[in-house]
């Protein structure tokens, strides 16, 4: 059975992107300086709710958020922040655990709770 939208179009995971988010990265060279890039933003589907999940280092942390996004768009890690386009991308989000789901064949897309 297909999924169709409100309006009869067929459903896509493209067409459930409906925010957009930007990655904040800083980086500290030798001498002690930071470096921040923020980069372009990136379709994504923000799911709000408070959720205790396990972060990357196995301790529990309330997230305030679960964002979907393409596989391909998944160049960041934990040290990373999110920035959200519905606050105007003021505040960094850290990144409480990040996943990779995939079927038999190829990474379907990607899962980021965030604080």
């Amino acid at each position: 059975m297909e999924r169709r939208g409100r309006g009869g179009e067929k459903m896509s995971f493209n067409g459930l992107l409906i925010n957009l988010m930007k990655v904040k990265s800083i980086t500290v060279d030798k001498w002690g300086h930071k470096t921040v890039a923020i980069g372009s933003a990136l379709p994504c589907r923000v799911m709000y709710g408070n959720i205790w999940v396990k972060d990357f280092r196995g301790e529990d942390v309330l997230s305030m958020a679960k964002i979907f996004c393409k596989s391909g768009d998944i160049t960041f890690f934990h040290e990373d922040f999110i920035l959200l386009n519905d606050e105007t991308y003021l505040k960094d989000h850290p990144i409480v655990k990040l996943i990779k789901p995939q079927n038999s064949v190829h990474i379907h897309h990607g899962e980021i709770w965030i604080q």
